[in-house]
């Protein structure tokens, strides 16, 4: 058994950098030898819309580098 650990940076806003993780973590459940995900999710700042707030797509983050880290356990066959 083996341990996996991945520290990287995203370059979106939050919400975009979650749905990337989270689309990379499914990507990695989907491989029957990797268990136990664990994902340690970019800090989130101070929210403080620079637009009108009603405004549709809205974005409350501004996008930047965010940093993540991901570990998980993996067995060869």
């Amino acid at each position: 058994e083996y341990t996996l650990q991945i520290q990287g940076q995203i370059t979106a806003d939050y919400e975009g950098a979650l749905q990337v993780i989270e689309y990379f973590r499914k990507s990695l459940e989907s491989c029957s030898y990797i268990k136990d995900i664990q994902v340690e999710p970019p800090e989130l700042e101070k929210i403080s819309p620079k637009r009108v707030p009603d405004q549709v797509g809205v974005s409350l983050t501004e996008v930047k580098k965010r940093r993540f880290s991901l570990s998980a356990r993996f067995q060869l066959k």
